[in-house]
């Protein structure tokens, strides 16, 4: 039954990636924008930022971090990214967003925001 329903989540939701998981912290990756994939994962904005620093390092390089804002700014292979956290109004909860595009800047690279996206989920589990 939960397969059927799976099966169901992913025909209805055209664009948006399932992260499913037994542990606390699974999310949806939803693709926001041509270039965009978001997530709301089970842990503050800290540990959000966290995660999502240490998955940009061993990716690609960091090109400025501000903790306060919730920014980081890097480049993964040929790609520029921008990651954004912000604390859910509730608590406990963030959403973390992932804009990535081609070093020129010309082109989308939704597959690199949603394996970041991806990545930051699992590390906040």
């Amino acid at each position: 039954m939960k397969t059927i329903a799976l099966a169901a989540s992913l025909l209805l939701l055209p664009g948006c990636l399932l992260v499913a998981g037994a542990a606390v912290g699974a999310g949806i990756v939803y693709s926001t924008g041509e270039d965009t994939a978001e997530v709301r994962v089970d842990v503050n904005a800290a540990a959000a930022f966290a995660a999502s620093r240490e998955e940009v390092i061993l990716r690609g390089k960091i090109d400025s971090a501000d903790e306060a804002a919730g920014v980081i700014e890097a480049r993964i292979g040929t790609s520029t990214v921008r990651v954004a956290v912000v604390e859910e109004p509730e608590g406990g909860h963030s959403r973390v967003s992932v804009k990535a595009r081609t070093t020129a800047g010309l082109a989308p690279d939704m597959e690199t925001a949603r394996i970041l996206t991806v990545a930051v989920v699992k590390r906040t589990r």
